[in-house]
């Protein structure tokens, strides 16, 4: 990057070096910002810097990230213009102190001993990658969940390994985001290794060189990391603005594999990425002209730069290879229709779903309200307990206090002395 590419406030800051360095651009993330930005500060690793590049923000990201600005001095605030993720990530890597990078979304947010636990496995195992399972948590609902899939660690040796140890499984088991991973930041340095400068996909370059370059990759198997779902406030909520980013992210980092001599051996973990990322990108679209624009160009040159075709029907899953038939023919009716046939099926799912969670929960109701009518019983129970008590210590302290009781307590007193007076004389 050119020294012109960098704003003027985006010199290095002075002071002792932090041990991780956390980069997050942030672009119209004002709901969010809070949470993540406090995720970072109750850190159990304090020696952090966190570095907030807003990337032209129109809401009041900037307020937000001033005002945390002033209230720690660990975090620092850069700002661009609009130019996307993958260039307010690279801005970041340019001011960075720290020993370790760590790249955060700004909606966002982390196990307050992330990074910690991040740095134990990263210098046990002298990794220049560590990768982390991570939590999704749907915005709409509320509901977090932690997939087995965010990271299959059982596909790989235990302890430090790198990509040769399984190339069929490499993509989709690390994924191409930069947020589920802690890097060295040397390590990240030294093989120049940066952020494509598009709008999406920009990490998947970044990603895949630091998987392939790396000398020793470790994973950290708690779910540390809580992804947002569900805000429709990200950049991926407006993809239609870049329908071809996803398309110049795979071409490129298929091109990097090829020219570093390893795309023969992971094509069979690169090929079903793709595909995963022509079916979501070409059916999330916002409208329709962006849909149309998207097939055509897959169908025009995309497909085959994305070595989408021909033999490498042999590594897709059969589902995979007819999706990709019914684009490269344009049978656009049968893929809307099929799409919208398993959106039915996900729904009718969801539905199912939601009709068990309602019966458990009616089930829950009934049983907490047997549990409220035996916790009265006992209440009930007890009173009544502590009442006939109460009544009977009365009446036995009556019964003491009554004159007929003195009386015989006088008369018993005698007899009882010359009984002492006997048995003494007996023993002696």
């Amino acid at each position: 990057m050119s020294e012109d590419a960098i704003p003027s406030d985006m010199t290095p800051r002075e002071g002792n070096s932090p041990t991780v360095s956390v980069i997050v651009p942030v672009y119209n993330a004002a709901d969010y910002l809070a949470e993540c930005l406090d995720s970072l500060l109750e850190q159990t690793l304090k020696e952090i810097e966190i570095i907030c590049i807003d990337d032209g923000s129109t809401d009041s990201s900037l307020e937000i990230l001033r005002s945390y600005e002033q209230r720690d001095s660990r975090v620092a605030v850069l700002k661009q213009n609009n130019a996307g993720p993958g260039a307010a990530r690279n801005n970041g890597i340019e001011a960075a102190r720290g020993e370790y990078l760590y790249f955060l979304d700004a909606d966002d947010f982390c196990h307050a001993e992330f990074l910690e636990k991040a740095l134990q496995v990263a210098k046990k195992y002298d990794a220049d990658v560590v990768a982390c399972r991570f939590n999704l948590f749907n915005q709409q609902v509320r509901v977090e969940i932690s997939p087995s899939w965010t990271l299959r660690s059982d596909l790989y040796p235990a302890g430090a390994f790198d990509w040769t140890a399984n190339p069929d499984a490499l993509f989709a088991t690390f994924h191409n985001y930069p947020w589920n991973k802690v890097f060295r930041a040397e390590f990240i340095k030294d093989n120049s290794i940066r952020f494509q400068e598009i709008y999406l996909t920009e990490d998947f370059l970044f990603s895949a060189k630091a998987l392939v370059l790396a000398r020793r990759i470790a994973c950290l198997d708690e779910p540390l990391v809580s992804h947002r779902e569900g805000t429709q406030t990200n950049i991926m909520a407006s993809k239609h603005k870049h329908p071809f980013d996803f398309i110049e992210g795979f071409v490129t980092t298929k091109q990097f594999l090829i020219d570093h001599g390893c795309y023969a051996r992971l094509r069979a973990s690169f090929v079903p990425w793709a595909v995963n990322a022509c079916r979501y990108n070409l059916l999330t679209m916002k409208n329709r002209h962006s849909f149309n624009e998207v097939l055509e160009r897959l169908q025009d040159d995309g497909l085959r730069r994305l070595d989408l075709l021909d033999d490498s029907f042999d590594l897709m899953s059969q589902d995979d290879r007819h999706f990709i038939e019914l684009v490269w023919t344009g049978q656009v009716e049968q893929l809307l229709f099929e799409e919208y046939a398993n959106l039915r099926i996900d729904d009718d799912t969801r539905v199912n779903n939601i009709q068990a969670v309602e019966l458990l929960l009616c089930r829950a109701r009934a049983h907490e309200a047997e549990l409220d009518a035996e916790r009265q019983r006992l209440v009930d129970t007890r009173e009544q307990l502590e009442f006939n008590f109460n009544e009977l210590a009365e009446r036995h302290q009556s019964v003491l206090n009554c004159t007929e009781m003195k009386i015989g307590r006088f008369f018993c007193a005698f007899p009882r002395f010359i009984q002492r007076l006997i048995l003494k004389r007996r023993q002696g």
